[in-house]
C-alpha cells in the first residue's frame, strides 16, 4: 500500500509470472506424490492385512490385473500358510522377502506346487517403493515367496510378477529386521460404495 492507502497496481507480466510459479510448483508437487517410473497403478480388488512384529502393512492386492497371483496369495493367506513365518531375507534400502516354511536356507518347503508367470504381472513395474511381487528361481516358479520392495527397484521390471502395493505402513516395511515374524494375513474384498 502507499501512504495514501491505495493497492499498487500490478503488470500483466507480473500476473502471468505468478500464474507461471504457481503451476510449477504444482507439477513439483505431483512429481513428488508419483514416484518417476511407477506407471499407472491397477485397481485393488483385495487388501491384505499384514500383522507383524513391528507393525502393520496394508497391502493392495491387483486381482483383475493378475487374478493367477492374487488367488494364489489369497488362497495361501486364507489357510493361514503365511501365519507364523518369519522374513528370511532382509536388504536394507532394497526388500524385505517372506513365504517359505523353512528348516534351513538350503531346504525351502513351499507350498508343495509352483505355477507360470502372468504376463500381466511382469508387466507392471517396480517403479516405487512398496511394490509386492512374488519372489522365484527363475522363470514360471512362483510359489508362495513374495517381497516387498524399499524404495524404486526398476531392475526388477519384468522378471518377477508384481500383484499389489503396500496401501499403508511403508515404515513398518523399512523398519523389519531378519527374522522377524509375520503373526497373521487377513484378506478383505474391496467393495465399491
Amino acid at each position: 500500500m502507499s501512504e495514501t492507502g491505495a493497492q499498487p497496481k500490478r503488470s500483466p507480466v507480473s500476473v502471468i509470472v505468478l500464474l507461471a510459479l504457481i503451476a510449477l510448483l504444482a507439477v513439483m508437487v505431483y512429481r513428488l506424490a508419483v514416484a518417476p517410473g511407477a506407471g499407472p497403478q491397477p485397481v485393488v480388488t483385495h487388501t491384505a492385512t499384514l500383522t507383524t512384529e513391528r507393525g502393520v502393512i496394508t497391502i493392495g492386492l491387483y486381482g483383475d490385473e493378475c487374478p493367477v497371483t492374487v488367488g494364489n496369495f489369497v488362497k495361501l493367506s486364507e489357510e493361514g500358510f503365511y501365519n507364523g513365518l518369519h522374513f528370511h531375507r532382509v536388504v536394507p534400502g532394497f526388500v524385505i522377502q517372506i513365504g517359505e516354511p523353512r528348516d534351513s536356507e538350503d531346504d525351502p518347503e513351499g507350498p508343495g506346487y509352483r505355477f507360470d508367470d502372468e504376463p500381466s504381472a511382469l508387466a507392471l513395474k517396480h517403479g516405487r517403493a512398496g511394490a509386492v511381487a512374488m519372489a522365484n528361481a527363475g522363470p514360471n516358479t512362483n510359489g508362495s515367496q513374495f517381497y516387498i520392495t524399499r524404495m524404486p527397484t526398476p531392475g526388477l521390471d519384468g522378471g518377477y510378477a508384481v500383484f499389489g502395493r503396500v496401501l499403508v505402513g511403508q515404515d513398518v516395511v523399512d523398519a523389519m529386521k531378519l527374522g522377524d515374524r509375520l503373526e497373521s494375513v487377513v484378506i478383505e474384498p474391496v467393495t465399491e460404495p
